[in-house]
């Protein structure tokens, strides 16, 4: 086992072309957590930069929560929740003969410009690619009842709310792999390395993501706003209720011209609430294309309940602060201000993996009501993590843009009269 900082790194759990995922354990705390190892890349940094810029401002229970950041002279490792009980993509209806993502076809591909014009055409991509498809029947897990899509759909919505109208970013990567459980089976949304933040006239440039999941704004490199999540997450709900892609082909070319001319499909027997709400978030006029908002108020959820944050979300837990400072001796004052000011270090880490550990045990269930919570308490306000060593990041970069208010991190914890309280959001529903 090698080891890294605090961590012991443990054992592979997944792979890419430029990061590996491991399982690794604290060796103080005896907890264990995920850990990104991304390669040392000139050309991966800005990318870096910003995947750590993002996480190091989530403070939700439906996405992936960055602890702290490491590095040695190959890699840059990022430590981060562990989600125990595996993707979305390895469940029954969403991994029979399905293609695989091709996530970096967009960036491989720069070149191809598509338009209104070219696809009327029928001249697309003259380079075809194949997709392979998944049929390996001894991988897949249990199918997803109405109940349980629900379930997912919803704390998938909240996860996404909160990314798109506290942060103001938008994940521009929304696919079955990036949406994994923690071992409650509650969501964890994932892999922010194509994240961004959204100016402030709303507009993204940068064609990318996975092309069954790409909305026709961006398959035909328009401007696109944080709609295009709406969209990829449609594709989300309709492949968990049909067991299928509603535009599927493959050659990927052929995929993108589905995608953006065909008109979509359902079975016979669809359940109408369900197919009215699939078919408004799969509108190919982004401007048309249904809300959060109006997604809460749809048929289908109808009766459903909002979730809103607990009071042990919002302030920092005075008892972790004691243990830590019994145990380690880390000063209780000290780390206070720490978590307060939005630093990152070891010690930070320690308590935020003693944090989300301890709570994500709690039953969720009684926290549940069904009133929707005002945002105006919000006051952000500039803060730059403190990246440890000093080496990641030259110390002429920052991850925060001052000068804009949307880029600004919001305070994580309340300390009882001295720091202003967190957004309490609507959101989480079982």
């Amino acid at each position: 086992m090698r080891k890294i900082g605090n961590y012991q790194l443990l054992q592979r759990i997944g792979c890419g072309n430029f990061a590996d995922v491991f399982t690794a354990v604290h060796e103080k705390l005896n907890i264990t957590v995920a850990v990104k190892r991304i390669q040392r890349d000139a050309f991966q940094i800005d990318k870096i930069i910003r995947e750590v810029n993002l996480m190091s401002k989530f403070h939700h229970p439906f996405l992936t929560n960055l602890y702290e950041v490491e590095e040695d002279d190959d890699y840059y490792f990022l430590f981060m929740d562990y989600a125990a009980n595996g993707n979305l993509g390895s469940l029954r209806n969403m991994s029979a003969k399905r293609p695989a993502s091709h996530a970096n076809y967009f960036s491989q591909h720069k070149n191809i410009k598509l338009s209104h014009a070219c696809h009327k055409s029928n001249h697309f991509i003259s380079n075809e690619r194949k997709l392979p498809c998944l049929e390996d029947e001894d991988s897949l897990n249990e199918d997803i009842d109405e109940k349980k899509m629900k379930k997912i759909f919803m704390q998938l919505l909240e996860a996404i709310d909160y990314l798109h109208k506290v942060l103001n970013v938008a994940h521009r990567d929304l696919k079955p792999e990036n949406i994994l459980f923690d071992k409650n089976d509650d969501v964890k949304l994932a892999d922010f390395g194509l994240s961004t933040f959204v100016k402030e006239d709303g507009w993204m440039k940068t064609a990318c993501g996975s092309p069954a999941y790409a909305a026709p704004e961006v398959i035909l490199r328009e401007n696109y706003s944080k709609a295009a999540d709406i969209w990829s997450l449609g594709v989300i709900l309709y492949q968990m209720a049909y067991d299928g892609l509603p535009f599927i082909d493959a050659c990927i070319p052929n995929l993108m011209r589905k995608i953006v001319e065909d008109d979509l499909k359902f079975p016979d027997d669809a359940n109408e609430p369900l197919q009215n709400l699939i078919r408004k978030m799969l509108e190919k006029d982004p401007k048309k294309r249904i809300t959060i908002n109006e997604i809460y108020e749809c048929n289908w959820l109808k009766g459903e309940q909002r979730f809103v944050f607990p009071d042990y979300y919002q302030e920092i837990d005075e008892r972790i602060l004691i243990n830590l400072q019994s145990k380690f001796g880390i000063d209780h004052k000290q780390l206070t201000k720490k978590l307060s000011d939005g630093i990152m270090d070891h010690e930070t880490a320690m308590y935020k993996i003693l944090f989300h550990n301890k709570y994500s045990n709690r039953d969720v269930k009684s926290e549940y009501h069904p009133q929707v919570l005002k945002t105006e308490s919000f006051r952000p306000h500039s803060l730059q993590p403190n990246i440890h060593r000093g080496l990641l990041i030259p110390m002429d970069r920052t991850f925060s843009h001052k000068n804009n208010m949307h880029y600004r991190q919001m305070t994580r914890f309340r300390v009882a009269s001295k720091t202003p309280a967190p957004p309490l959001l609507p959101g989480l529903l079982k």
